[in-house]
């Protein structure tokens, strides 16, 4: 299940490049409001406070997919609609 986030030794960093994942500190993609709600479940979408703000973290070996630097959430690939996973193999699943 989605989790809230817990700052990373950059921290100072992810503060000030809100498209900065929590988890593994590498930029992240923005990902528009339409798209967010179409690839989460229903109850992970009511979780969201401010769509426009989130960001997919692109990098395989995170197992952070979506994260929010402004609603403080983060997203799991499982999280995800299964048609909608991007991180599908990689180590996180294993």
């Amino acid at each position: 299940m989605a989790g809230c986030c817990n700052l990373p030794s950059n921290w100072k960093d992810v503060v000030e490049h809100p498209t900065v994942c929590p988890k593994c500190g590498l930029e992240g993609v923005r990902i528009d409001a339409r798209k967010l709600k179409e690839i989460l479940s229903g109850d992970n979408w009511n979780l969201v406070f401010k769509p426009e703000e989130y960001c997919r973290c692109l990098n395989k070996t995170c197992s952070v997919s979506l994260f929010s630097r402004v609603d403080n959430m983060w997203f799991w690939n499982q999280d995800l609609l299964e048609h909608a996973r991007w991180k599908e193999g990689s180590a996180q699943n294993e």
